[in-house]
């Protein structure tokens, strides 16, 4: 069984491979400071959204657990050091970003073979 409904209209999977180039662009980015740790993890969050509300209820949900995910484990309630914190948490957020950029190309690779390859 796919993760994806392949009568999905072409929008929706433009949006995936914008939000596929945009979680690039965050996952590069130098982290200098805490702001700056604060401003990429906003914007995961607004790519997120975006996601969810494109996605058919089968993706939708495999996406919303790679979201929660951090959540469940615990690892966002830990207490870290001031010199690790800024290290720590640009791991997390690379992390995050790679397990979001795995499930869209997955689905991209199940309904826009073309735009997958495009983005590989």
């Amino acid at each position: 069984m796919s993760l994806v409904d392949l009568d999905r209209p072409d929008d929706e999977r433009i949006v995936l491979a914008e939000v596929v180039v945009h979680l690039r662009e965050i996952d590069c980015r130098s982290i200098d400071d805490q702001r700056q740790l604060a401003a990429a993890w906003l914007q995961v969050h607004r790519s997120d959204a975006a996601v969810l509300d494109v996605l058919e209820p089968a993706a939708r949900q495999a996406y919303q657990d790679v979201v929660d995910a951090p959540r469940r484990n615990g690892v966002l309630g830990r207490t870290w050091s001031v010199g690790s914190a800024l290290r720590t948490g640009s791991a997390h957020l690379h992390v995050a970003v790679h397990r979001r950029l795995m499930l869209l190309h997955l689905v991209l690779n199940e309904t826009a073979p073309e735009l997958a390859d495009g983005l590989a």
